[in-house]
This record gives C-alpha cells, structure tokens and sequence, in this order.
C-alpha cells in the first residue's frame, strides 16, 4: 500500500510540474486523501489528453482527404460550365 501511494505521489508531482511549468507548484498537504484526488485529476486530464489527441488526428486525416477529393473534383467542376442563375 505504502508503494502505490508513493508512485502515485511522485506521478502527481511529475504532472503538475508538467502543468506549472516553469511557475512553482502551490504547496499542498501530501496525504493519502490529496493524493487520491490529484491521481483521479491525473488519471482524467490524461484521458482527456488522449482523447483530444485522436480528434485532432482525426481532423487532421479529414482535412487531408478533402484536400485531395477537391484536388480531384477542382478539374471536372471547372470543365463543367454549370450556370446556376435563371
């Protein structure tokens, strides 16, 4: 028990070194009751991580074939003299 509060003590301190930055991490009471509720804060700020990360590769892949099905649709729609006007 004593070896997973101290992993998860030195994961929280490793995230919100991440999260500060360069600027000091507040002071906070390091026990069994703080350290649970950071690790759940770790635990969903990584899912969300994860899961922003594969919408954004997601779009980036969106954005990519839409990119080449207007490369291939630009030369038949310019060819096409379509007037919409009455």
């Amino acid at each position: 028990l004593q070896r997973v509060f101290e992993e998860e003590t030195k994961e929280v301190t490793l995230w919100l070194k991440k999260i500060y930055g360069n600027r000091p991490v507040p002071q906070y009471e390091v026990n069994a009751r703080t350290i649970d509720i950071l690790y759940e804060l770790v635990e969903c700020n990584e899912a969300r991580d994860r899961d922003v990360s594969l919408l954004i590769e997601d779009m980036k892949q969106k954005a990519t074939e839409y990119e080449a099905e207007g490369e291939f649709e630009a030369p038949v729609l310019s060819s096409i003299k379509v007037s919409f006007s009455q």
